[in-house]
């Protein structure tokens, strides 16, 4: 997991898998965006 804090000190965080690649993140207004993958390419994101 990474996180990112923004100057108004809210958080972005990433959700990576055991691949490394990004399968979630979930934004300061709590939206949720699953990255979906096809083996290694990237597909599409999903909210």
């Amino acid at each position: 997991m990474t996180a990112i804090v923004h100057p108004d000190m809210t958080r972005t965080t990433y959700t990576y898998g055991a691949d490394g690649l990004r399968r979630l993140t979930l934004t300061p207004s709590g939206a949720v965006t699953t990255v979906i993958y096809d083996g290694s390419d990237y597909l599409k994101e999903e909210k």
